[in-house]
């Protein structure tokens, strides 16, 4: 039932204005738990904030020695700044080497002929080889767009094909190859003759340079029985003693032979006693072939000198006549042996100093195949030979494109004077061991690559990770406030009966949201422990506290008021220094590896990340709890909102039926005054 309705002013009062005031009065608990929740969001805030911070710290924490940290790689810098870059495993020995960036490696770009847009090629099927990979297309005939459609088709990662408008009648195809060097060069079967008439390719076959790496298998060397030598675990090496000889078999196409000789006198040679004959004779067989230096006739007929087979003597310590010439420091002889036209035939090359050396026999007579090579140490001498490789070229059966916009190159270069090649422009990981290396363009002469440590990222790091800190530290520092105890007796009610909530809520607004929390009090008071501690090191120096590198909450002799707050603070000048002397004692410092195992155990950066791990975490965390609990509170009170909120509309409306009743009941009873005053003539 509706209440009555309520006049104004009828009693002498307003009882609209009287409900206000009497509602007003029941909301007062209300307020007071909105306030609550407003102040708990903030808290919410403020504690998201606080994991936020310490995130970043736990962030900056495990940046300084995680696997792709500023520590676990060192950087590569050369003295023509932008021309070579790269970077260096941990493990690798800071040094330097010269390199000079002759050219640099490109990649194939070929078109087809001008092509009118009205002609139309034949079906058929071709294959397109890049490098070593072959793909074959299915043409089912037609024009321009029709062959770049096909083309496309098979495109993949292999290569990438292009439109060029001539005009509007006319167009080329071009075709980009994805793979760098002479290992993406482009060469192509066309039985067809599809890509001839489109203009891609000519009459000229293809010529094939490959490289093989030689190893010294055991199984292929052949030595007198009193003959010294030894291989190389790896098998790339082979080293003969004073005299010694060995033949490598082979069944190699004609090419150019790189080594490396190494010579050095035998410290198993030891001269002839006085009383020893010298008369004593070593005994060698040679095997010698004159061949096409030497020919034999026959009436008209010419042919080629036969083999000798012939021994001699050699009296120890004399030399030998057919190599009377070569200098006293060679480290030997090495032959290359081959077939040709059924008969075995060589090649000598005299060793004259250490170091890499090539054979060139690339020249051989048509259709010769390599057989073996022999090496020969010369008396008293110790011959080393290593990093055998065969560079072969042959003509292929494919044909070569017609029109090069850009040719395949490899990018030359020279290391320490011997001209390399390499297919790729970046990540070259074979030139400088442990180092990948990036050319960016031609040196002008030789430059010096160094290899060291980042010691300017590092540093960056390093003042990352206190800034990180110190805004940790601060945060929770201008949050963790309290006001004075004569304050909060001031904001006390004066009544004695008074809710003394009133001055604790006040207090709390006047105090920092932190103020005496236990969890941020723990949080900081473990991370400034951490900073202050010793950290044991496998290094020399062996740094084993911060302020060793310039890292600490003050000068030495500061006074209490300039290092209370508890900041770091960094001596950029020494940290710089120390990390110049040794960046893997500062390494230590951060983190190390005390049992060796290779994961990490101990320093201040491994040890402030796992103590920052439980109050980070998003599920289960520290701060996460925190968080959750002051939610539920605030939930708490927003169902007692909601239940006031209908208790006290229940309430509203009792007291408006009652003022109605009370109402109706003066207006009834002015009205029977009013009649008695008319029937009585009462004025």
């Amino acid at each position: 039932m509706p209440a009555p309705a309520i006049f104004q002013n009828n009693a002498g009062v307003n009882p609209g204005e009287m409900i206000e005031k009497l509602m007003k009065a029941e909301r007062m608990p209300l307020l007071r738990l909105e306030e609550d929740i407003a102040r708990s969001q903030i808290e919410i805030k403020a504690f998201e904030e606080l994991r936020n911070r310490a995130r970043k710290l736990s962030d900056a924490s495990r940046d300084l020695y995680s696997f792709a940290g500023p520590f676990a790689t060192k950087s590569v810098e050369s003295s023509d700044p932008g021309a070579i870059t790269g970077q260096a495993a941990p493990d690798v020995d800071p040094g330097s080497q010269e390199v000079e960036v002759l050219e640099l490696a490109t990649k194939h770009q070929i078109t087809s002929r001008q092509l009118s847009r009205n002609e139309t090629l034949p079906k058929g099927k071709f294959t397109i080889n890049v490098g070593e990979k072959e793909l074959e297309v299915d043409f089912p005939g037609g024009g321009v767009v029709d062959l770049e459609r096909a083309l496309k088709g098979q495109a993949g990662q292999d290569y990438e094909v292009s439109v060029i408008n001539i005009d509007a009648n006319t167009a080329l195809i071009s075709l980009r190859s994805s793979v760098s060097g002479t290992d993406g060069a482009f060469s192509f079967s066309d039985p067809d003759g599809i890509l001839k008439q489109a203009g891609f390719i000519g009459d000229k076959k293809v010529e094939k340079k490959t490289s093989e790496e030689i190893a010294f298998e055991q199984s292929k060397l052949q030595a007198p029985a009193d003959s010294k030598y030894s291989v190389s675990p790896d098998r790339k090496s082979l080293t003969l003693k004073e005299g010694g000889e060995a033949s490598l078999s082979m069944a190699s196409e004609p090419g150019v032979i790189s080594l490396t000789v190494t010579g050095k006198g035998s410290q198993e040679s030891t001269p002839a006693p006085e009383n020893q004959s010298n008369d004593r004779r070593n005994v060698r067989t040679e095997s010698t072939t004159p061949g096409p230096e030497v020919e034999v006739e026959a009436g008209d007929i010419k042919i080629q000198a036969a083999d000798i087979e012939r021994t001699r003597t050699v009296k120890e310590g004399s030399e030998n006549p057919e190599n009377a010439n070569q200098s006293a420091g060679s480290p030997g002889i090495i032959t290359v042996f081959f077939e040709n036209g059924g008969a075995i035939q060589k090649r000598q090359f005299q060793v004259s100093q250490n170091g890499p050396m090539q054979l060139p026999v690339q020249d051989l007579p048509e259709g010769s195949k390599i057989t073996s090579l022999s090496f020969d140490a010369n008396e008293g001498m110790e011959m080393v030979v290593q990093d055998l490789r065969l560079d072969t070229t042959k003509t292929d059966a494919a044909f070569g494109p017609l029109n090069e916009t850009q040719p395949a190159r490899d990018a030359k270069l020279k290391m320490n004077g011997i001209e390399i090649t390499r297919s790729s422009n970046s990540n070259i990981t074979d030139i400088i061991e442990g180092a990948s290396l990036t050319l960016h363009r031609p040196t002008n002469g030789p430059v010096e690559v160094t290899v060291k440590a980042n010691t300017e990222e590092i540093k960056n790091k390093v003042m990352a990770w206190v800034t990180a800190y110190n805004e940790l530290v601060k945060f929770v520092k201008e949050n963790d406030q309290f006001v004075q105890r004569d304050e909060f007796e001031m904001n006390r009610s004066s009544d004695p009966n008074g809710d003394i909530r009133d001055g604790y809520r006040q207090l709390k607004d006047r105090s920092g949201i932190f103020a005496g929390d236990p969890t941020t009090r723990q949080l900081i008071s473990s991370l400034q422990v951490l900073t202050a501690s010793s950290y044991p090191s496998l290094s020399e120096p062996d740094y084993r506290v911060l302020a060793q590198i310039g890292i600490g909450t003050g000068d030495v002799g500061a006074k209490w008021s300039e290092i209370k707050d508890g900041y770091l603070k960094v001596d950029e000048a020494r940290l710089s220094q120390a990390l110049a002397e040794s960046p893997q004692s500062v390494k230590d410092l951060f983190a190390s590896d005390l049992n060796e195992d290779a994961i990490t155990d101990n320093g201040v950066a491994f040890k402030m990340n796992e103590t920052l791990k439980p109050y980070v975490q998003f599920s289960g965390g520290l701060i996460t709890a925190r968080i959750e609990t002051i939610k539920s509170k605030i939930d708490s009170k927003k169902e007692a909102i909601a239940s006031k909120e209908r208790s006290l509309a229940q309430k509203e409306q009792q007291l408006r039926e009652k003022f109605g009743r009370m109402e109706s009941s003066i207006r009834e009873a002015r009205s029977q005054s009013e009649y008695l005053k008319s029937k009585l003539g009462t004025p």
